[in-house]
């Protein structure tokens, strides 16, 4: 017979005298002990070098302070407590766990109250992990968004014939599929809250019902069974659930899986997902995300795709996918204007042409980026001006060619706008040669040091001219929207995400005038800063794309600007040889 102790504790300063069960500390202590056969007093020594470490978050959904309660309950390889703890906590809130090695832990972490005359939607997860060998460092996070959808196929024969299930979750992170990979050291949650929850199962081809079903709409758990399944069978899984929420407030399910006779295999099924640097409220404070997420499948992956979108899932955006470890792929993207609800897109096929698509509609919350809309935010900061004009060298300098002049009366616009957004007592205006070298063994261009280089970015004049330009708009690394010389062609090109122009097609030199001008603004994540092109596939692209930051709120102006960038056509409709709002102004695209 085993006995089993338990013991939990945590710094006495850390004591709340109004209500000791109320849990505010740094570190958390919860040792469990089973022994079999004991007759007479045992004295449990701990050795903290032997215990597991666990950084432990319990977040909230975008919400602001809560009160939660905590039930926990453990076990270890034979036997486990019956009673359970119970604490409350101020949420979001992290710290250190301090746990016995190779010992199950579960808890249900749930809203106990919202501060007073704020009210948000209930939640609750249950959970569990098992903390592996002594010495262990783990993590684990309560509450992480995105949540996703996830089934599980499963196959077994009897006397009385073959039987297959089908189970799963439709809110949960990790998803059932850590259990598929035997992945005890994370086990798995999944919410409950108030749930919808339909289900449809095609077998080859056809909507069947199971033979016996458990659906619990309110933990969005599903448990289908067919019996006398027959080898070959094809079984196609829909499974769409919307709650009551603030975050991953619907989700939707495609998988796919056939029966064998010995077993069944299944399409891929997102096994972990996590947003980098995401806080505890599950908010991304800056504007580039990273998505880290693991596939379990049971053979090779042909095609894998993400997708985000900003408007609910009405249109979506891929993001290009890489892989990072065994099983484990990494995507990046970045959000503008402004704070954005993201929802997600994974759709995955394995080489057995079966696959998985799942969507979560918003997992998660960005702070994005500004836009055109908000230049004088972006470049004010506490009443000054923070930003660096940059205009190009009027001589050859690699890998441009020599500036026009046109550039510098363009700046001089610029700067006439910017002296509106505050003081310009800490603004700065180069030339690109003194800021930027070009490193013609690796065809790259670096910064400088100089004073005022953190600042944010006007680089005046196309890439042809500008080595700030070449940087981060001459290729797509940086900008949706880039310009570059094309040799074969002889002459210019700027490619957006829909359309390519050419520059004999929008620039004349013969009256009346014309040309294209480029206005477009980007985030750099490993920079911290907005840098923003004015330019055009000329001299008087240039000139117009600089008026029209001048004029911006001055009444005056032909277009406002918006999006992320804008291609504008200037016409010199009344031949003056000069820019003015009269001419003709044509938005020919913008990019979001």
């Amino acid at each position: 017979m085993y006995a089993v102790d338990r013991y939990v504790y945590y710094p006495k300063k850390d004591v709340n005298p109004s209500d000791p069960s109320i849990i505010s500390t740094g570190t958390w202590n919860d040792l469990y002990y089973e022994q079999n056969q004991i007759s007479s007093q045992i004295d449990r020594v701990a050795n903290y070098d032997e215990l597991v470490k666990k950084h432990a978050e319990y977040r909230t959904a975008a919400a602001p302070r809560q009160s939660a309660e905590r039930v926990s309950w453990a076990g270890g390889e034979h036997t486990g407590t019956s009673g359970c703890i119970v604490w409350k906590m101020n949420v979001p809130y992290n710290r250190i766990e301090i746990l016995s090695p190779n010992t199950f832990y579960g808890a249900i972490y749930f809203k106990y109250q919202d501060l007073p005359g704020y009210w948000t939607p209930y939640w609750s997860y249950y959970g569990w992990d098992w903390t592996g060998d002594p010495g262990t460092e783990t993590t684990q996070v309560w509450a992480n968004h995105p949540l996703i959808p996830a089934s599980l196929a499963e196959f077994w024969n009897y006397s009385g014939g073959n039987t297959t299930r089908i189970w799963g979750y439709a809110f949960s992170n990790p998803t059932v599929g850590t259990v598929a990979q035997s992945s005890w050291q994370h086990g798995y949650q999944r919410r409950s809250d108030d749930q919808s929850l339909s289900i449809k199962i095609l077998e080859d081809g056809e909507e069947v019902g199971p033979d016996e079903k458990y659906i619990y709409e309110s933990i969005g758990y599903f448990s289908l069974y067919f019996y006398d399944v027959l080898n070959g069978t094809h079984y196609e899984i829909e499974v769409n659930a919307s709650a009551d929420a603030t975050l991953s407030t619907e989700t939707k399910l495609r998988s796919e899986a056939i029966v064998t006779d010995a077993g069944v295999i299944q399409s891929p099924i997102i096994s972990r997902l996590d947003v980098v640097d995401s806080t505890l409220n599950n908010t991304l404070e800056k504007p580039a995300v990273n998505v880290i997420f693991q596939l379990y499948n049971q053979s090779n992956i042909q095609d894998l795709t993400f997708e985000y979108s900003t408007d609910d899932g009405e249109t979506w955006t891929q993001a290009s996918v890489n892989p990072v470890d065994k099983d484990t792929y990494s995507t990046s993207f970045t959000i503008y204007g402004g704070e954005k609800y993201v929802s997600i897109r994974i759709n995955a096929t394995d080489s057995n042409n079966l696959r998985t698509s799942i969507v979560t509609i918003k997992g998660f919350i960005v702070k994005g980026a500004l836009t055109l809309r908000d230049l004088s935010r972006v470049f004010e900061r506490e009443g000054r001006v923070n930003a660096m004009v940059i205009v190009g060298l009027s001589d050859p300098h690699p890998p441009c060619g020599a500036a026009h002049t046109m550039d510098t009366v363009g700046g001089m616009s610029i700067s006439a706008y910017i002296g509106g957004i505050g003081s310009l007592s800490e603004a700065r205006f180069y030339l690109d040669s003194d800021v930027a070298w070009y490193n013609e063994t690796e065809y790259k261009v670096y910064w400088k040091i100089f004073p005022g280089m953190d600042m944010n970015v006007i680089t005046v004049g196309g890439p042809g001219v500008n080595m700030i330009t070449w940087k981060y708009f001459g290729n797509p690394w940086y900008a949706p929207v880039y310009q570059y010389y094309d040799s074969a062609l002889g002459h210019q090109v700027i490619v957006t995400p829909r359309n390519t122009y050419h520059e004999p097609d929008w620039v004349s030199t013969e009256p009346p005038l014309k040309d294209l001008a480029l206005i477009e603004l980007i985030y750099v994540d490993d920079e911290n800063r907005y840098v923003l092109y004015v330019g055009g596939f000329g001299g008087f692209g240039t000139w117009a794309a600089s008026y029209m930051i001048q004029w911006q709120n001055s009444g005056v102006e032909p277009l406002q600007l918006n999006g992320t960038a804008m291609l504008i056509q200037w016409i010199d409709s009344n031949q003056n040889w000069k820019i003015d709002p009269e001419d003709t102004w044509n938005l020919i695209e913008s990019v979001e």
